[in-house]
């Protein structure tokens, strides 16, 4: 799903492309600089109050919701709970408080023991409430035995350590310190199984560590607070990347392709000492601060200009190299730390690289059908977001593989399927969308696609137009979270 070709009319629609999705420009502080030098070229000031927590760059970036979510389960009740198994699209939280917005975060979540103990929220509120109260009972009432894998943890804390009285659920409630827990938790047979399936992103729940699941919900779902973050407009990232090299005046582009690279060199500089310095700060972000680089948001963008900064030269496998101002590298992070002088991104990667396959497939409607309004929700453009997740069983009622996890409605005429998975379970919807275009073609990947959609909407969605989907390998994708090593499973 490559970057697609620059169109005024369509230049306030951020693209699909997975390097498009968001950005939080209160961590993200060198990106942001680069967005801001953009769009001044363009005749436009953005700036960022990290004390309101707002961002006032309305042309460049888009406000992201991703609290506000619909979910529905098509695995039987007895597998996943009377309770959950209740939810449909049209269930609204009771817990989130979703706004309009132009230039801040979109939402609130109201999650926390309090809403625990009162019995209140939606089934999906719930689910995301059973991560919220091991959150409290590990960093608050047992703070010195943290499991170091999600389903352990969970397991300290399920039913099975409830009893069956209301004088053991009270007993209980008061051990961890949480009333209410009890009558929570015995909603869900499989309570570890549930937050996974709640969180839109398919992780093997035997070996995804605590830390890993808890960061993510704050991540993905806003389980705790609003988070902040931005779709880049104009192009997306990759045509931001693109246009560094034309920043100066119109620069003559070489793009080198079936070349093996194997070193990169500053000239006059000390290359490793530059490597280093990036990766320092690229650690300080996965370990929950920001880039040490320009903590002011609203300083200064201005580079050194291109007559006085140092040439770059690039050496190939075969033996040649090339001197260069400015490079724009597509490699994947694992590759990146095997060329000579990138040496120190190698914690980076490490400690920061996901095992998982990630796939995206994007539906196109033609141009009136309001494919949003026909679901009842609002599209990301113009926003706030609404997204929906869905679960459903190995196999669909028609025998088919299931595919269909996060749909993200990207605007009125196209929806967006983002989802991933661990290389330990090629089930697993991300790997079956990639394995049935692989061995079926498009065309019966995208009618197992729209069945299941009509299926788990229960809309009569109409055939779409145009698809497009795009495949990233296992150790592609780097996150942005303060995991433990050996980070993203075990």
């Amino acid at each position: 799903m490559t970057v697609t070709p620059f169109s005024p009319e369509l230049s306030w629609i951020p693209p699909m492309e997975y390097g498009g999705m968001r950005l939080n420009p209160f961590v993200h502080k060198r990106l942001f600089n680069l967005i801001k030098k953009r769009a001044l070229y363009h005749g436009e000031v953005c700036t960022a109050d990290a004390d309101n927590a707002t961002v006032d760059c309305v042309s460049s970036l888009l406000p992201m919701e991703v609290g506000d979510i619909r979910y529905r389960t098509l695995r039987p009740a007895s597998e996943v709970g009377d309770w959950l198994e209740s939810s449909r699209i049209n269930t609204s939280s009771a817990l989130y408080e979703a706004k309009d917005c132009t230039n801040q975060a979109c939402g609130i979540s109201n999650y926390g023991i309090e809403a625990i103990a009162n019995r209140e929220g939606s089934p999906y509120d719930t689910c995301v409430q059973l991560v919220v109260g091991l959150r409290y009972y590990y960093s608050t009432v047992n703070t010195t035995d943290v499991p170091d894998l999600w389903i352990d943890a969970m397991s300290r804390l399920d039913a099975s350590n409830c009893g069956t009285s209301d004088a053991d659920f009270a007993a209980f409630d008061d051990k961890v310190g949480m009333p209410g827990w009890c009558s929570l938790v015995t909603m869900f047979p499989d309570p570890a199984a549930a937050v996974i399936s709640c969180s839109g992103y398919d992780m093997d729940v035997n070996t995804v560590t605590y830390n890993g699941v808890s960061f993510l919900m704050d991540e993905v779902v806003n389980a705790n607070g609003a988070s902040k973050l931005f779709l880049l407009k104009n192009g997306g990232m990759q045509r931001l990347a693109q246009s560094l090299l034309f920043e100066n005046g119109q620069v003559q582009v070489a793009p080198l392709v079936s070349k093996d690279l194997v070193a990169i060199e500053v000239e006059g500089r000390d290359t490793t000492a530059l490597a280093a310095n990036a990766a320092r700060e690229a650690l300080n972000v996965i370990a929950g601060g920001t880039e040490a680089n320009n903590n002011d948001n609203n300083a200064s963008t201005t580079t050194e200009d291109d007559r006085e900064s140092p040439m770059l030269r690039l050496t190939f496998a075969d033996g040649s190299s090339v001197l260069t101002k400015r490079a724009y590298l597509t490699m994947l992070p694992s590759d990146m730390t095997q060329v000579r002088g990138l040496e120190s991104w190698v914690p980076v990667v490490r400690d920061s690289l996901t095992p998982s396959m990630a796939v995206k497939v994007a539906l196109f409607w033609p141009k009136g059908t309001d494919i949003a309004s026909l679901l009842g929700l609002t599209p990301c453009v113009p926003g706030p977001c609404q997204r929906i997740i869905l679960d459903g069983p190995s196999r669909s009622a028609a025998g088919d593989p299931w595919m269909v996890r996060q749909v993200w409605l990207w605007d009125a005429n196209s929806i967006l399927l983002y989802q991933l998975a661990p290389m330990s379970n090629m089930s697993l919807p991300a790997h079956q969308i990639a394995k049935f275009a692989n061995e079926r073609g498009m065309g019966e990947t995208v009618r197992v696609i729209l069945t299941q959609l009509r299926e788990g909407t229960g809309k009569n969605l109409p055939d779409p137009s145009a698809a497009r989907l795009k495949t990233w390998a296992g150790g592609s994708l780097l996150i942005d979270s303060p995991l433990e090593q050996p980070q993203w499973e075990r």
